[in-house]
């Protein structure tokens, strides 16, 4: 059984799905819930077409390979989302991966003095997630990240600022 609350392009939406007999109970079912991939309407598609006659115990497995280099989602993101932007945004993209969260003036010590212009520009495309507080932060939304974070590490950049 597959569960859809996609409802608009606005929607935010999870798929899940418990292995058959696993411990938690799990019946190999499914479901698709309103929550993340944090408003990516095409990550749902793309995770509800994958399912599309495929036999309750191979449902897990047929999510994991959209994720995985040469799934259908990897190579979406690869090709229709992350090589669309410019090369500034994909840095700044790779630095929000490895930071998980951040805010303006991290984002200008990580040498991006136009952050607040590229970050507004990430939020409309629905890139990154806006928090807003007393400090607002940014971060990716999920599949971007998981996808970002399969890529080249920063890590060895990033020490430089520790």
């Amino acid at each position: 059984m597959v569960r859809s609350s996609v409802r608009s392009q606005t929607s935010h939406a999870k798929v899940w799905s418990s292995p058959p007999n696993s411990s938690s109970g799990g019946s190999g079912r499914v479901q698709v819930s309103r929550s993340a991939p944090a408003g990516w309407p095409a990550a749902t598609r793309l995770a509800v077409e994958a399912l599309r006659g495929v036999a309750p115990g191979e449902r897990v497995l047929a999510l994991e390979r959209l994720r995985r280099p040469g799934g259908r989602l990897f190579t979406y993101l690869e090709e229709e989302v992350f090589a669309l932007e410019p090369e500034c945004s994909r840095e700044l993209l790779r630095h929000l991966a490895v930071c998980q969260e951040a805010d303006l003036s991290l984002c200008r010590a990580l040498g991006f003095e136009d952050a607040a212009t590229l970050l507004a520009a990430l939020t409309r495309r629905g890139l990154v997630r806006f928090t807003p507080g007393p400090q607002d932060s940014w971060s990716l939304i999920r599949p971007l990240r998981d996808f970002v974070e399969r890529g080249p590490s920063l890590a060895p950049r990033l020490q430089r600022w520790s």
